[in-house]
């Protein structure tokens, strides 16, 4: 049983690996075609790179003008609107209250530091 088993095996790995190894008729590219190939894939790169930049620098421009044209409709919008009122002048100064009382002032709390008599300064300022 296994040797039946082993030889089937044997024999379908043959079978397959003939029948598996057909050439395929595909001509190899030349030098030209390879030249050829590796060039058009580097101008799409090109052409690829190219209209990014092109896009990016047209939304930039876009930007900008966009940006100025809402700026100029905001200042116009802020100058129609309302004008501020004019500040209205200052009032007149009222005349200084004199005072009804015409007691002398007195201190609230008496000096405890008074000077005496004897001090330098009183004397001097007797003297003159």
């Amino acid at each position: 049983m296994k040797k039946t088993i082993l030889t089937t095996l044997v024999v379908a790995s043959f079978i397959s690996l003939f029948a598996f190894q057909q050439e395929t008729d595909t001509p190899k590219p030349t030098k030209q075609e390879i030249i050829q190939e590796e060039l058009n894939k580097k101008l799409n790169e090109y052409r690829k790179n190219n209209l990014k930049r092109c896009r990016k620098d047209a939304l930039t421009k876009a930007e900008e003008v966009v940006d100025s044209i809402l700026l100029a409709r905001a200042r116009s919008e802020r100058q129609d609107s309302i004008p501020r009122p004019i500040i209205p002048p200052k009032p007149n100064i009222p005349d200084a209250l004199q005072a009804s009382d015409s007691d002398a002032i007195a201190p609230i709390v008496e000096d405890t530091f008074r000077r005496t008599s004897k001090s330098p300064v009183n004397e001097s300022l007797k003297q003159e």
